[in-house]
């Protein structure tokens, strides 16, 4: 049976293992590397029309993969090139057989009116098409909702401003090493992922209803345990009182119970950060404010990631 890790862990028993990651070109740096480019209004629109029926044909035409694809796109809203990459053509004999492999399925699903790119890569000249960004078009979305009930909606694309896709695209970056890594580490799963605004919470306090807002949430399995884990992934472009202010609502979160009723732990909240400058001024600030309260918050630069959903949180190191 899958015994429910608490939130404050004893370390003992548990051994260090090192991330892996399938992809070694893939360093700390380049995570917060992705949105260096981008001009929103150079996005390239599909004007294929398509109607039910053509959508009905699609679905048994395309492959279990190419459905995938649509799926992740759907959850994370925006993905590079390199990103689907890394989720689905995997398999592949080396890194430019992957890559072109993803590129001739994307352009299948372009001409198919489901998905489109922005025409303005990201990353710079070197990065190539790895670097494109993805998303659904209004069709995509009605194809990937085919079999929702009730849902009838038909939702038009939106350009994005450059805060959002920088931010959208770096909590794809942080999901798509979370399933690399699940991948590649033995006895660790992802049972559990939520986007937004699914893994968004809702609880009332002193009379009004209050919205916590992670950016993902997620439940991994390692070793026999489960761990349950919010992720707020910080670019370094809020203030410090922004922060401490979304940790308030964690806290009265945290005092209505309704999460510990419903799964008996509280998750641990995660701030992934982009750098050891950022990390010491927010750790130093949470402390402070919050030193005579539960320990719910760590700090942590991308390159922690891998050893902290392996091994878990030190107590001491909470905050």
């Amino acid at each position: 049976m899958m015994k429910l890790r608490p939130n404050i862990r004893d370390q003992s028993n548990i051994p260090t293992m090192a991330a892996k990651t399938a992809n070694s070109d893939n360093n700390g740096s380049d995570y917060y590397r992705i949105p260096t480019v981008i001009k929103t209004s150079e996005a390239r629109h599909m004007t294929i029309r398509l109607s039910q029926s053509r959508l009905e044909m699609l679905r048994d035409s395309l492959t279990s993969k190419d459905k995938d694809i649509l799926t992740s796109l759907s959850s994370c809203r925006y993905l590079m090139t390199n990103q689907i990459q890394r989720l689905h053509f995997y398999k592949s004999a080396s890194q430019k057989a992957a890559l072109s492999t993803t590129t001739r399925a994307m352009k299948k699903l372009r001409l198919n009116g489901l998905v489109s790119s922005f025409e303005r890569r990201i990353g710079g000249v070197r990065a190539g098409s790895a670097s494109y960004v993805w998303h659904l078009t209004e069709g995509g979305m009605r194809f990937v909702n085919m079999n929702v009930p009730g849902d009838t909606s038909r939702k038009r694309f939106v350009e994005p401003s450059y805060s959002f896709m920088r931010h959208t695209l770096s909590v794809a970056e942080c999901y798509t090493r979370i399933v690399e890594l699940c991948r590649n580490t033995d006895k660790l799963f992802l049972k559990e992922v939520e986007f937004e605004p699914e893994c968004w919470r809702q609880y009332m306090y002193a009379g009004k209803r209050i919205s916590l807002n992670p950016d993902l949430f997620i439940v991994t399995h390692s070793d026999g345990f489960e761990d349950r884990w919010f992720i707020e992934v910080d670019l370094s472009t809020e203030s410090p009182a922004t922060i401490i202010f979304k940790c308030e609502r964690y806290h009265s979160y945290y005092n209505t119970s309704l999460e510990q009723r419903n799964n008996a732990v509280f998750p641990i909240t995660l701030w992934i950060v982009p750098d050891i400058s950022r990390k010491d001024k927010l750790e130093e600030k949470i402390k402070s404010e919050f030193s005579n309260k539960p320990k719910l918050f760590r700090v942590i630069t991308m390159d922690e990631l891998g050893d902290i959903i392996i091994n878990g949180c030190d107590p001491s190191t909470l905050y």
